[in-house]
């Protein structure tokens, strides 16, 4: 799909959550599929922040 390695649908369930649910049901779904390593973008391009709302 366009140059993708994986494309995974989350069930609706987990898509209906709250927005920390949607992400740990996405991360748990990678985890599954064996992904060790993930990478993502930020419109705020500020690490420190990131790291302070992980």
């Amino acid at each position: 799909a366009a140059g993708a390695d994986l494309v995974a649908e989350i069930p609706a369930w987990f898509a209906l959550q709250s927005a920390e649910g949607f992400a740990r049901a996405g991360v748990r779904l990678l985890q599954c599929c064996g992904v060790t390593h993930m990478s993502f973008g930020s419109e705020s391009g500020d690490i420190d922040e990131l790291s302070q709302l992980a």
